[in-house]
């Protein structure tokens, strides 16, 4: 971890031509991302994300923290809002946790998907 309480970073992805089948070509999903990330506490950091997906003409916020509760432990939360170009708005609070064993670490996350109800996700990473 850095000793900088402030850290910003900016990503491009799908930056090319596109596919090409027979005499149709399809551009890439061409997204442009920016966020920053504040070490409120030394046991909080606060985190803001700025991501547009160019043909899609749709644009992602969000804004989060990360809450150290014990050593390995910490808790999540944050709110997130997606606008695309018909004007349509989805947004809501998302939540998890995260818990260091070691080399290892398991995450947890609920995001709200709209009509189609809460997403759910578990992660399980490993560091060699």
């Amino acid at each position: 971890m850095s000793s900088l309480p402030l850290s910003f970073g900016a990503s491009v992805r799908n930056l090319g031509p596109g596919l090409k089948y027979l005499d149709k070509r399809d551009p890439l999903p061409l997204s442009v991302s920016a966020g920053a990330s504040l070490r409120a506490l030394s046991v909080m950091n606060v985190v803001v994300d700025v991501k547009r997906m160019v043909f899609d003409r749709q644009t992602d916020f969000s804004i989060g923290t990360e809450y150290a509760v014990f050593g390995p432990m910490a808790l999540r939360g944050g709110y997130g809002a997606s606008l695309a170009s018909g004007g349509t708005m989805l947004a809501g609070l998302s939540g998890g946790f995260g818990l260091k064993l070691g080399n290892m670490q398991l995450d947890y996350s609920f995001t709200p998907f709209g009509d189609l109800d809460t997403t759910k996700k578990l992660g399980l990473s490993c560091k060699f």
